[in-house]
């Protein structure tokens, strides 16, 4: 039995299949751009509505948001205290009288 005569193949020009390709293309780029931008669009509209209306907190987690706002703020009085002395500090330094700094270009007598 001659399998190469039942089988047929067809020889393929592929310039013709580039020329087609590039045909299909120039007829159709505006659709399929249409398409994708649709696409993006919903999937985008879909994100929107899953993350913002449609987001649901398990108790497990509403606990432990509510447990870590809970918690309170531990005031360091000491801490605090040297922050305004240094403060103070600086005020008085600044509102001391002005003393003139030695002129460096005068010759030493």
């Amino acid at each position: 039995m001659n399998i190469k005569g039942i089988i047929k193949f067809k020889k393929t020009d592929y310039g013709e299949v580039g020329i087609n390709i590039s045909n299909f293309w120039k007829k159709s780029y505006k659709l399929v751009f249409f398409m994708f931008f649709l696409a993006v669009a919903f999937w985008g509209s879909y994100l929107c509505y899953a993350f913002l209306f449609n987001s649901t907190w398990s108790e497990s987690k509403k606990n432990a948001y509510n447990n870590s706002q809970s918690k309170s703020v531990e005031f360091k009085e000491d801490d605090f205290q040297k922050l305004v002395d240094l403060a103070q500090k600086r005020r008085d330094n600044y509102s001391a009288p002005h003393q003139p700094i030695k002129n460096i270009f005068q010759p030493y007598e």
